[in-house]
């Protein structure tokens, strides 16, 4: 039995409460009361027990990702290569989108979205001589949104394979970001992570819309 503490962040949306395997439950209302989770006020520790093993084959254990050449989960990370359609435009990485629409101006938009890497494309934004725009810290949770989204809309086999993660909790692990990652201890907020699990099921929904 394995076990660890983590700080239960307030949800990015609202139907994805924690189940004592690890899994998200996709119906609306109180956690699991499953003895395999402690659950106390939102904002404090949660204990996670999971108990994998033959007594218990459906404890799956969570999903890390970061390195977007780390297969085969590198696809989740903003840096990798599959470009995407939105505002009229191509993007050659969803960070290039992302770090693009901190700006309102069309010249430093224009200056992002042809950086020839993510990793240029993410220096770019975060260059303090722009004009950051007012509202970034409020709209940037659906501007991860909407790029996260047209990845694995508009590309098939990305798409199959997010699926595929079935209801495995997704976390980008990572010592270098406490908001989108977990921090690299687990305390983070892992706002990607939580992107990506409420595209999956916005996914299957589409798929399965009777379901």
């Amino acid at each position: 039995m394995a076990s660890r503490s983590i700080k239960k962040p307030s949800s990015v949306f609202t139907s994805s409460p924690r189940a004592a395997n690890g899994r998200t439950d996709s119906s609306l209302g109180s956690p699991s009361s499953s003895a395999g989770l402690i659950e106390q006020n939102r904002g404090e520790e949660v204990e996670v027990l999971e108990r994998a093993g033959p007594d218990n084959p459906s404890a799956e254990s969570a999903i890390e990702f970061y390195n977007h050449r780390k297969e085969p989960y590198g696809i989740f990370s903003n840096f990798y290569p599959a470009e995407i359609h939105l505002d009229g435009r191509r993007w050659d990485t969803t960070e290039h989108y992302f770090q693009a629409k901190k700006f309102l101006d069309e010249k430093n938009m224009e200056m992002i979205r042809t950086q020839p890497s993510p990793g240029k494309a993410a220096s770019a934004g975060r260059r303090r001589d722009l004009p950051l725009r007012n509202d970034w810290e409020r709209v940037k949770d659906d501007v991860m949104k909407e790029a996260v989204y047209a990845k694995f809309s508009q590309h098939v086999e990305l798409r199959k394979r997010l699926l595929q993660t079935g209801q495995r909790e997704l976390v980008e692990h990572t010592t270098r970001d406490a908001y989108w990652g977990d921090g690299g201890h687990g305390g983070g907020k892992n706002m990607l992570g939580k992107i990506l699990m409420a595209t999956r099921d916005r996914l299957r929904r589409e798929e399965n819309p009777k379901n």
